[in-house]
């Protein structure tokens, strides 16, 4: 259902937790243009686990005072370790994957030890905050009428929803480490303000990219949709990958053509390095939106034209297939119904949106502009083979690991920007 919402008014008394420099903005008329995807990438590369040094894991830092404890502490209060003694204690296999977990274990095997394996978690960072608030926004943007649909209203749910967040007096959210000294914990509202101001840039760079009020019905068709797959090893290990897709859109005009579309905060990357150097930089960056193809995929091949209603089966497989709102829309714009979905329905593309991109790169007309980087799917066959068999063989290999019950088994990265370093003691 359409809503309306006008500018947010912001309290200006000085007892208000919200400092009315953080909500001023321009309201000025824009020049909305197009940009044309810039970038057609097919290549495919499969990871492997990388070999090296070993650093052993003989204690993590769990806390912001520096407390260092035993691995095996934390696994000794995990479910699969409950009653036993030190010499019976198991490092447990994560039975339900992400396609972000994936890629933690393709870049850092021992960060994605320390995340999804003990479940330590890091703090909160502005950028991740912007990330979070940004696609929030970007979101809620479609839930108005195309004419509500202005610059000034995707900015106001941005200001809206970090509102609702914004901690000035420190408590135990996750938004309460932001912007504040190291030391003295004093907030700083000067960062605030910078930061604040750079968010809302970024949806300025968005809305140039992309006018949400002229985006054609039915799209975005699916809006932070859940997707679901499974996959089995040799020896009968079921593992659930599971993840929420940014937007699909659709066009119905002859065939169904879907893509998938994910929101980058972050900038584009540069291409300016060797082929090699730059295909594996665009592998990376695509992987996990190969993912979410294959999840995509494996729900199409379990509908087999009937859409999951609720109480059509135990929820535990409804995930398993496309929900029923997905095929109910697009069958809408047909103006009929979708006997098979794998033969009537081509995934053609996934692209990212990037927010902002380098002032040095040369594939974008505009310096720091938004920018798509495209990853048209030509052959989905051979696409969709090359993905499962590269996710069987990564959780085939973090299965060997947690086989070896060695928490120093699982290696850690050179990436200086890691969270293995942050959590890692020593």
């Amino acid at each position: 259902s359409e809503r309306r919402i006008g500018p947010i008014r912001v309290d200006r008394h000085k007892n208000s937790s919200q400092d009315p420099r953080v909500m001023r903005t321009s309201t000025s008329t824009l020049t909305l243009t197009m940009m044309s995807p810039i970038a057609m990438i097919t290549t495919s590369l499969c990871g492997r686990l990388r070999r090296g040094s070993v650093r052993c894991i003989t204690s993590v830092s769990c806390s912001s005072a520096d407390e260092h404890v035993d691995p095996w502490d934390i696994l000794q209060d995990l479910p699969i370790n409950d009653g036993k003694g030190k010499d019976e204690l198991r490092i447990p296999l994560p039975t339900k994957l992400s396609p972000t977990s994936l890629e933690t274990f393709k870049k850092c095997p021992q960060n994605f030890f320390f995340k999804y394996i003990l479940n330590m978690k890091t703090e909160t960072t502005p950028a991740l905050a912007r990330g979070i608030f940004c696609h929030s926004a970007l979101e809620e943007v479609f839930d108005l009428s195309a004419e509500d649909r202005t610059l000034e209203n995707l900015q106001n749910l941005f200001r809206r929803e970090w509102g609702r967040n914004r901690r000035v007096e420190p408590d135990d959210s996750a938004y309460s480490v932001l912007f504040r000294d190291d030391a003295t914990k004093k907030y700083n509202l000067d960062e605030e303000i910078e930061w604040g101001t750079a968010s809302i840039d970024l949806l300025e760079n968005y809305y140039r990219l992309e006018d949400p009020s002229s985006v054609p019905d039915p799209n975005p068709l699916m809006r932070e949709m859940w997707c679901h797959g499974s996959t089995a090893l040799d020896d009968d290990t079921t593992v659930t990958v599971r993840g929420k897709i940014d937007r699909i859109d659709v066009d119905v005009s002859d065939k169904i053509r879907m893509s998938i579309i994910d929101y980058k905060t972050g900038k584009k990357p540069n291409f300016k390095y060797s082929c090699e150097t730059n295909e594996r930089i665009a592998n990376e960056q695509f992987f996990k939106m190969r993912v979410y193809f294959w999840m995509l995929t494996k729900m199409m091949e379990n509908t087999d034209g009937r859409p999951t209603l609720p109480g059509d089966e135990e929820e535990g497989q409804r995930k398993f297939r496309l929900p029923w709102i997905l095929s109910e829309r697009i069958e809408e714009s047909l103006g009929r119904k979708v006997d098979r979905w794998t033969d009537e329905v081509e995934l053609t593309n996934l692209r990212l949106m990037f927010l902002s991109s380098h002032v040095g790169d040369r594939a974008v007309e505009e310096p720091g502009a938004a920018t798509y980087l495209d990853y048209p799917i030509r052959r989905r066959d051979e696409e969709f083979a090359a993905i499962d068999e590269e996710i069987r063989s990564l959780v085939g290999d973090i299965k060997r690991l947690v086989d070896l019950n060695d928490t120093r088994a699982f290696e850690h990265c050179d990436w200086s920007y890691c969270s293995c370093h942050q959590l890692r003691a020593g």
